[in-house]
């Protein structure tokens, strides 16, 4: 028998480091049902892939200070 899925909302999160040490605002991407959180974040970098868009890449600061780097993260409903 397999895994039981679940509905899962994944986010687009900012996580800052050094001077940028801090949490950056939640943007929702989309859901989809998945047996982990792991392939639910799959299931939606591929979605975003095939409609011809991108993730954004890290941002850091001219000085090398700090950095934010955006991932996509998973929570179930």
């Amino acid at each position: 028998m397999s895994p039981r899925k679940r509905h899962y909302e994944v986010y687009l999160v900012g996580h800052g480091h050094g001077c940028y040490a801090r949490n950056y605002v939640k943007h929702f991407m989309g859901e989809t049902w998945a047996i982990s959180k792991a392939k639910a974040v799959n299931n939606i970098r591929y979605r975003i892939h095939q409609s011809g868009e991108e993730l954004p890449g890290g941002l850091g600061d001219s000085e090398g200070m700090g950095y934010v780097e955006y991932v996509l993260e998973a929570e179930e409903v």
